[in-house]
């Protein structure tokens, strides 16, 4: 089993923010659990938000998930067949970037 962990926050390389779309974690290609948690202080929507070959505000927004600050982890099944994916974040008005999103991506050996 290997786990991966990492986060994203308004002081990150890419930082979290309600303007910029940043990377959050490459899913592998692999049978696999992936983890999100948010304790940002806002909203956040999490997903490809891929248009052409850009990560898009406007379509991570359409086609993502939101997450709650403070709700309960977001756990996602990955099984055989499952292809890698970048995901991306990011947080939407309503809310001050206190902290941060963060995942944890188990694979089965």
């Amino acid at each position: 089993m290997t786990i991966v962990a990492g986060q994203v926050a308004s002081t990150s390389p890419t930082p979290l923010s309600t303007t910029t779309v940043a990377p959050l974690v490459l899913v592998p290609a692999a049978v696999c659990t992936l983890i999100v948690s948010n304790v940002s202080g806002a909203t956040v929507y999490v997903g490809t938000g891929v248009s052409s070959s850009a990560p898009s505000a406007t379509v991570l927004q359409a086609s993502g998930f939101p997450i709650p600050s403070g709700a309960p982890p977001v756990s996602i099944p990955l099984y055989p067949g499952s292809r890698s994916v970048q995901l991306y974040v990011i947080a939407i008005t309503g809310g001050t970037i206190t902290g941060s999103v963060g995942y944890i991506v188990s694979t089965a050996s």
